[in-house]
């Protein structure tokens, strides 16, 4: 069985819609208008350390993307490169997208790694922060590039918490990375949105006098911080690592921070 078999139906369809835009030109367009209020980039993850980046947008603008990729790994193929064309489409987007070129571009991913890993002492797992896990192995190789800045961690030996993030930056930058560090993802019932990519939102208001601690913060996304002020919900923060919210109808759930570490196992 063909992994991509061939769509039959799709010159078929494809006539259809070139008659459609002649018989109605202006509703075309109408239409082409309407649809380019959907552009989009979206993350998604997969399985066994994959994931899928998919851009959606005008035609007009992402096939001479795609082309440009194509026509320089064809390049790059003629000229001998062993990958396949489809990796070669792969890397050379990504080098695009990301490469040294792009200097001017500051980008912050968190990842977590045992400095026991890192010393080849055994193989933990690493963590790409509130996203997925990653092997040993792309820990080391991340540690090796010369672009990437480590920073020093401190967390509990026996529950794996965080208790310290390194300060080489101002408190207030170190504070907010800590609370991101407790609650990788917001910390709304249900929603697993990054907290890199959350507001920091007090739990007691900054209005009412709410203190900006580790206490009293907690990653929220845009659209889970508006919730929040909405009649009805309730946030409680008893601790650091503990979030309580409340619906309207009175349901409670409890968020608890997770561990970023493996906890050492109790001594007998």
């Amino acid at each position: 069985m063909l992994a991509n078999p061939p769509d039959y139906y799709e010159p078929f369809r494809r006539r259809v819609r070139d008659v459609v835009k002649l018989v109605d030109p202006e509703g075309a367009e109408r239409r082409r208008q309407e649809r380019r209020k959907d552009r989009h980039v979206r993350f998604t993850l997969g399985d066994d350390g994959e994931a899928f980046l998919c851009l959606q947008g005008p035609v007009e603008q992402l096939y001479p993307a795609y082309v440009r990729i194509d026509q320089q790994a064809r390049r790059a193929k003629q000229q001998g490169d062993a990958r396949a064309l489809d990796q070669l489409r792969f890397d050379i987007a990504m080098d695009d997208l990301c490469g040294e070129d792009q200097w001017h571009i500051k980008t912050i991913v968190w990842v977590t790694v045992p400095h026991t890993t890192l010393l080849g002492v055994d193989d933990k797992p690493g963590q790409l922060f509130g996203v997925d896990s990653l092997p040993a192995q792309v820990c080391r190789e991340l540690a090796a590039d010369p672009k990437s800045t480590w920073r020093r961690l401190l967390t509990d030996p026996v529950s794996g918490m965080v208790t310290d993030v390194g300060r080489k930056r101002y408190p207030p930058a170190a504070m907010a990375e800590n609370v991101r560090m407790r609650h990788p993802r917001c910390t709304h019932p249900g929603c697993n949105r990054p907290s890199t990519r959350c507001h920091l939102d007090h739990t007691a208001r900054h209005a009412d006098f709410g203190r900006t601690c580790v206490c009293n913060l907690n990653p929220r996304c845009e659209r889970h911080n508006l919730c929040k002020e909405k009649p009805g919900w309730v946030v409680e923060q008893p601790e650091p690592d503990l979030v309580i919210t409340t619906s309207p109808l009175g349901d409670t759930v409890t968020v608890r921070a997770e561990p970023i570490a493996e906890p050492e196992p109790a001594p007998f």
